[in-house]
């Protein structure tokens, strides 16, 4: 089962279609399906995307970013004295960092909850706005629980979202 961009039964609003990953069609596909539209959905990875669906169910485009361990490689590589210590990205409740090691792993934490929950904000204004209606935010991915602090009661968290749109494209193929 391989799956192209045209094979997503959804409208994709992107300048060139097929520059839109398949993994962030199918995550709109998904939370739209089981969500409702509008959404944004955010899936914290190698990359965080940010991707939105409409209220008529298309895929308009989103937002991408280097995902905490890419940017921890870039300081790794970029700087002269963050040294040399394994990737951690979790949340501690403390600010600040007491050590480079401490604050490189409170900076990612910090940074990246604030950054999303900036983004979420952001879109539930624009969604507001533009189609005067409360937008779905789902988020996903591999690193969704460092997350959950920054995240309201009105965020669903599904870790499993593009299994569970597979899934439901699998079926509608078939």
């Amino acid at each position: 089962f391989q799956l192209k961009n045209e094979n997503i039964p959804l409208k994709n609003r992107y300048k060139n279609k097929n520059q839109a990953g398949v993994d962030r069609l199918v995550n709109v596909f998904g939370a739209g399906n089981l969500y409702g539209f509008p959404c944004l959905v955010i899936d914290i990875g190698t990359a965080i995307t940010f991707d939105v669906g409409s209220p008529d169910g298309a895929f308009e485009g989103g937002l991408i970013f280097a995902g905490p361990n890419l940017s921890f490689n870039a300081l790794q590589k970029g700087t002269a004295k963050i040294g040399k210590f394994p990737f951690e990205f979790s949340f501690k409740k403390t600010l600040l960092g007491k050590s480079t090691r401490e604050c490189v792993t409170q900076g990612l934490a910090f940074g990246y909850g604030n950054l999303i929950r900036g983004i979420i904000d952001e879109f539930r204004q624009f969604s507001k706005r533009k189609w005067k209606k409360n937008p779905k935010v789902i988020v996903t991915g591999g690193y969704l629980n460092v997350i959950k602090p920054y995240l309201s009661k009105d965020d669903v968290c599904d870790e499993f979202l593009t299994l569970k749109a597979m899934a439901r494209l699998q079926e509608e193929i078939s």
